[in-house]
């Protein structure tokens, strides 16, 4: 707007509103990590001037002394607010407007979807810990050793596996005290004066056999079968790979646990549940 040269300026705040858009590369746009000239290059001080306070000098694994830029970050949710750090830290620096004039409008579906006011996470980290220890069973489950027939197939059969459930489900810790241990086949079976244990939400996964002309044609016998294969599943997996197994008639449930061992305590256990159906 135009003024008086008699009057001061007007302040932006008296400007009334601007609305911009950005179109933001994804591939660079969550980046916590801005890597900049090298400490003794000429562009090192233009570099300095246009980040202000927020340039550091920092060594690389290559063993270079660069600039650079740090935005925190610990989840993919607050590493796509980087861009709202990164405009209201620039506008305050070079234009003297303050962060409470700037109202950023990206990121208000992932405060809806946030899981937990402190955990500042949508639920994709959580969900590729679970495509992780999918992944990981299913390579399992192709190196077996041992079954009457080979797997041709393992198929995600569950929402949290395509990346399409909102929330997908937490790991449980367990508390092993409500179980007692069986020596015989290593089995964990609910104590009588204990409650009952927390549920975990099975992750189904689909394993198809090869073909073979001993498959009886009776439902019911198909049914027997592979309520024996679900049995002999689950010995090569806790003799293999020593996973906790529950087989049943329709299924096997398989336990697979998160987190490396030594970080967890005597009595307790983080895993989550693969439910595990066989198709001949």
């Amino acid at each position: 707007k135009k003024w008086s040269i008699d009057t001061d300026p007007p302040q932006h705040k008296d400007m009334g509103l601007l609305s911009f858009g950005m179109l933001l590369n994804t591939e660079h746009s969550t980046n916590i990590l801005e890597k900049g000239p090298a400490a003794d290059s000429v562009q090192a001080t233009e570099f300095r001037r246009f980040w202000g306070n927020k340039a550091e000098l920092r060594r690389f694994q290559d063993g270079s002394l660069c600039e650079a830029v740090i935005w925190h970050g610990d989840s993919l949710f607050e590493k796509r607010l980087i861009t709202e750090k990164i405009v209201k830290h620039l506008l305050q620096l070079h234009a003297d407007i303050p962060e409470s004039s700037v109202n950023y409008v990206g990121g208000l579906l992932d405060r809806i979807l946030q899981v937990g006011r402190k955990l500042c996470r949508t639920g994709e980290e959580e969900s590729m810990k679970i495509t992780h220890a999918f992944d990981d069973l299913n390579r399992k489950l192709w190196n077996l050793e041992g079954l009457p027939l080979t797997i041709t197939s393992v198929q995600a059969a569950h929402s949290s596996l395509r990346h399409t459930q909102v929330f997908p489900p937490l790991p449980m810790n367990l508390d092993l005290s409500f179980f007692q241990k069986e020596k015989l086949d290593n089995s964990l079976l609910p104590l009588e004066e204990k409650p009952c244990p927390a549920y975990i939400p099975a992750f189904q996964v689909i394993c198809h056999m090869e073909g073979s002309g001993k498959w009886p044609q009776k439902k019911e016998a198909i049914r027997r079968i592979k309520a024996a294969f679900h049995i002999r599943l689950a010995e090569l997996l806790r003799q293999q790979y020593g996973l906790i197994c529950r087989p049943a008639v329709n299924a096997l449930d398989v336990y697979k646990v998160f987190v490396p061992t030594q970080f967890l305590n005597e009595n307790s256990i983080i895993a989550d549940e693969a439910h595990i159906v066989l198709q001949p």
